[in-house]
C-alpha cells in the first residue's frame, strides 16, 4: 500500500531505515557487552590470544601475562571500532529518515518513526539478553571462584527472598574491605594523618617527604585502577546489595551474638524484640526526655568540686569533663544458636556524658583487680596451668556460669566491693575515699540510653557498655570466691576464672552443694553449673578439657556458634594481615591441644582457610614455617633507632608504594576504614 501511495522509491528508502536501526540496535548491544568485558576484565573467546608457539621462549606466567596484554588491547580496539561504526550507522540513519521526511506526510513519517521505535526496542533487548546470557557464561568460571559459604555465614530470619549476588556480598560480614577505585583514594585523610608526623621532621626532611608522598598519590590517582575479575564482580554485587537494601527499607542487616555471621530480619521483629527486653520495669525505666544535659552537668559538678578541692591536677579535669555529651545508644545482637532468637542488648556509650568518669575508676581499679592466681587472660594460660594440674580421686570437672552478670550487679555490691579494698585501692586515686564513692555512685546510677526515639533509664545493675563494668564485675568476683571457697570445707585442685566464666574440679559427691554455696553469697548473683560429660570432656572457653586419670588433656574447641569466617583472602587488606591470620590460628593448634589432636586441627583449619579462599600453598607453606618456629624462643635485640607509627586508610599498591617511601622516617599502618560496605549494609540497626 505504502508503494502504491508514495511509490518504490519510498519503500525502499524505509526499508533501508529498518534495516540501518536493527544494525544499530546489534552495534550497542555489543558495545555494551564489550564494555562489561572490560569492566569484569574477561575476553569473549573470539578476542582470546594464542601463543603457544612462544612456550619455548617464554615462562608460563609470562605467556599469561602477554596473552591477558594482547586481549585487551584487542579488546579496546575493538570497543574503538564498534563507537565508529555506531556513529556511522547513527548518521546513515538521520539521513534517510531525512529523505523520508521529505517524500512522505507528517502523519505518515510519525506512525512509521513509532513503529521503527518499536522494532529497535524490540531487537535491542533481544539482542541485549543474548549478550547478557553469553556474558553470564564467561563469568561462571570466575563466580565459582568465590565459593562463598552463604549456608554457615548469612541466616535469614526475614520472609524476603535474599538473590545470591547479595548474599555473597553479605556473607563476608562487616569487616570485608571492598577494592578501591583509583580516584576515589581517600587523600584528605592520608594527608591528615602524615602531616602532623612530617612537621616535626627538619625542613629539609619534611619538604623531601611530603614531594615524595604527593607525587605518589598523584601519580596513583592518574593511573587507571587494575581490578581483577574477582574484584569487579565483588563490588558489582554491591552494587546490587546496595540497590536491593534501598527497595527493602524494612529489612535490617545485624551480627549475630558471639558468631561471625550475618543476620537479616524484619525491622518490626527487631524493635519489637528489643522492646520485650526493655520492657523489664525491674532493669529499666521510661524517661520523658533527654536527660544528657542533667548528667552532664552532675559530672562537670563533681569534676569541678575535685579540682577546686585539688584532688586533681588542672589537666585531669579538663580530661574529665563533657560539653558535647550525647546520649547512648542501644541495639542488639541477635542469639542464633538459642530459641526463640532473643537479643542481647548492647549500649554504644563512647560519647556519653559518664564515659571519661568511667574511665577513670576502670582505670583506677584495673591496679587491684586480676592479680591472683585464681584469674586468667586466655585460652593459651589456661592450658599452660592446666597440664600442672593433677586431680585426686574422685574429682569431676565443673564450669561455673554467672547469669546476666552485668544487669545483675547491685550499686551497693559494687561500693560495699570498694570499701573492702579501699586499702589497696587508695594507693592508686588522690580522691579521698567519701569522694571516690560519690564519683562512682554517679557513674552506677546514671545510666541512660535511647533506642528508637525513646529514652530509657537502667535502674538496676552494673551500667551496660560502661568502660568500668567489667572491673566491677572483677572486684565483685574475686572477693565472692575468696569468701565461698573459704567456707567450703574442702579444697580445690585448681580454680580460673575468665571473666564471668570459671573453671573447677570438685568431688563428684559436692558438685550441687558448691554450686548452692556460690548462689548464697547475693540473690541476684546467680551461677549455672555444667558437669562434664560421659568421656570425662568439658569445654571452657577454645579449650576442651579431658580428664585422664589424674592429668587434664586439652584440645582445640569450637562452640556450636562458630562459624568458621576468618578475615577473607580477598579483603582489601595488607597480606600480611592475611599471613598472620593463618600463623595466629596455627599458633592456637600448636598451644592450645595435645599432639596427639594436631593433625585432625590442621585439617579443620586448612578446611576453614580453604572456604575463606587462602590459597592451599600460601597455607601449607605458612604452617610449616609456624610449626617449624613453635617452641623456640628468638633473642630479641632491641633497636636504638624510634621511628614514629603513622596510620593510614589501606588501598591496595599505594600503601606499599608509601610504606616503602617513608620506610627510613616512618613506620605505616593500616587505618580500619569505614567502607560502603560497612556502613551502608551493616549500619542500618545502629540508627535505631
Amino acid at each position: 500500500m505504502i508503494a502504491q501511495i508514495y511509490g518504490n522509491a519510498t519503500t525502499k528508502i524505509m526499508k533501508n531505515i529498518l534495516s540501518t536501526n536493527r544494525k544499530l540496535a546489534g552495534l550497542r548491544s555489543r558495545k555494551q557487552f564489550l564494555l562489561d568485558c572490560r569492566r569484569f576484565a574477561v575476553y569473549p573467546k573470539s578476542l582470546n590470544v594464542n601463543l603457544r608457539s612462544f612456550k619455548f621462549c617464554l615462562s608460563k606466567n609470562a605467556l599469561v601475562s602477554q596473552a591477558e596484554k594482547f586481549s585487551k588491547s584487542i579488546l579496546n580496539e575493538s570497543i574503538k571500532s564498534v563507537h565508529k561504526e555506531i556513529d556511522r550507522t547513527y548518521k546513515k540513519s538521520l539521513v534517510l529518515a531525512d529523505e523520508l521526511k521529505s517524500k512522505v506526510t507528517p502523519s505518515c513519517f510519525d506512525d512509521f518513526k513509532n513503529n521503527v521505535k518499536t522494532a529497535y526496542e524490540g531487537t535491542f533487548n533481544k539482542l541485549s539478553t543474548d549478550q547478557f546470557t553469553r556474558l553470564d557464561k564467561i563469568l561462571q568460571p570466575h563466580i565459582a571462584k568465590l565459593n562463598i559459604d552463604c549456608e554457615n555465614w548469612i541466616k535469614n530470619l526475614s520472609d524476603v527472598t535474599i538473590p545470591t549476588n547479595v548474599k555473597y556480598i553479605l556473607a563476608l560480614g562487616d569487616k570485608f574491605n571492598l577494592p578501591t577505585v583509583s580516584k576515589y583514594v581517600n587523600t584528605n585523610q592520608i594527608i591528615a594523618n602524615l602531616e602532623p608526623t612530617i612537621k616535626q621532621f627538619g625542613d629539609s626532611s619534611k619538604f623531601e617527604l611530603r614531594n615524595k608522598i604527593c607525587n605518589i598519590i598523584t601519580n596513583f590517582k592518574k593511573s587507571p585502577s587494575r581490578f581483577s575479575t574477582i574484584d569487579a564482580l565483588i563490588n558489582a554485587f554491591h552494587y546490587a546489595t546496595q540497590k536491593f537494601l534501598k527497595d527493602h527499607p524494612n529489612l535490617l542487616v545485624i551480627n549475630a551474638d558471639k558468631s561471625k555471621v550475618t543476620v537479616l530480619m524484619e525491622k518490626r521483629d527487631y524493635v519489637s524484640k528489643m522492646n520485650d527486653l526493655l520492657r523489664d520495669e525491674k532493669t529499666y525505666k521510661v524517661l520523658n526526655r533527654d536527660p544528657t544535659l542533667s548528667i552532664q552537668r552532675k559530672c562537670n559538678a563533681i569534676i569541678s568540686r575535685w579540682q577546686n578541692c585539688q584532688y586533681i591536677s588542672d589537666g585531669q579535669a579538663w580530661f574529665l569533663r563533657r560539653y558535647n555529651a550525647v546520649c547512648s545508644k542501644l541495639y542488639g545482637l541477635v542469639k542464633i544458636h538459642k530459641q526463640g532468637f532473643p537479643m542481647r542488648p548492647i549500649v554504644a556509650s563512647v560519647d556519653s556524658a559518664t564515659y571519661n568518669l568511667s574511665k577513670m575508676y576502670s582505670n583506677i581499679l584495673k591496679n587491684v583487680t586480676g592479680k591472683t592466681n585464681r584469674t586468667i587472660l586466655n585460652s593459651t594460660e589456661l592450658v599452660k596451668k592446666l597440664r600442672r594440674v593433677r586431680l585426686p580421686e574422685n574429682y569431676r570437672l565443673i564450669s561455673l556460669d554467672v547469669v546476666s552478670l552485668f544487669t545483675n550487679i547491685p550499686s551497693e555490691l559494687v561500693i560495699s566491693a570498694v570499701n573492702k579494698k579501699w586499702l589497696k585501692i587508695k594507693n592508686f586515686t588522690t580522691l579521698p575515699k567519701q569522694e571516690f564513692i560519690a564519683g562512682l555512685q554517679l557513674v552506677l546510677e546514671e545510666c541512660c540510653f535511647q533506642f528508637n526515639d525513646v529514652f530509657y533509664k537502667q535502674i538496676f545493675g552494673s551500667p551496660m557498655g560502661s568502660p568500668a563494668s567489667p572491673v566491677f564485675a572483677d572486684l565483685i568476683l574475686e572477693i565472692l570466691e575468696d569468701e565461698v571457697i573459704r567456707k567450703l570445707g574442702y579444697k580445690l585442685p585448681f580454680f580460673y576464672r575468665f571473666v564471668d566464666d570459671i573453671l573447677t574440679a570438685v568431688p563428684v559427691d559436692k558438685i550441687q552443694s558448691t554450686v548452692q554455696a556460690f548462689n548464697k553469697y547475693n540473690r541476684n548473683i546467680q551461677f549455672t553449673v555444667e558437669e562434664e560429660d560421659s568421656n570425662h570432656r568439658i569445654s571452657f572457653l577454645e579449650v576442651m578439657c579431658i580428664r585422664v586419670g589424674m592429668s587434664i588433656k586439652t584440645d582445640w574447641y569450637h562452640k556450636g556458634t562458630w562459624s568458621g569466617r576468618y578475615l577473607n583472602f580477598l579483603s582489601n587488606l595488607p597480606i600480611t594481615y592475611k599471613r598472620n591470620t593463618v600463623s595466629l590460628l596455627t599458633g592456637k593448634i600448636l598451644s592450645l591441644s595435645e599432639p596427639e589432636f594436631h593433625d585432625k586441627n590442621f585439617d579443620l583449619l586448612k578446611t576453614t582457610l580453604h572456604r575463606n579462599l587462602y590459597p592451599k600453598k600460601l597455607v601449607d607453606d605458612i604452617i610449616g614455617k609456624a610449626k617449624a618456629k613453635f617452641g623456640t624462643v628468638n633473642p630479641v635485640t632491641p633497636s636504638t633507632e624510634v621511628r614514629p607509627m603513622v596510620a593510614i586508610p589501606y588501598t591496595k599498591g599505594l600503601f606499599e608504594k608509601l610504606k616503602s617511601a617513608c620506610k627510613k622516617e616512618i613506620i605505616l599502618q593500616n587505618q580500619r576504614q569505614d567502607t560502603d560496605f560497612a556502613t551502608v549494609e551493616f549500619g542500618i540497626s545502629s540508627d535505631l
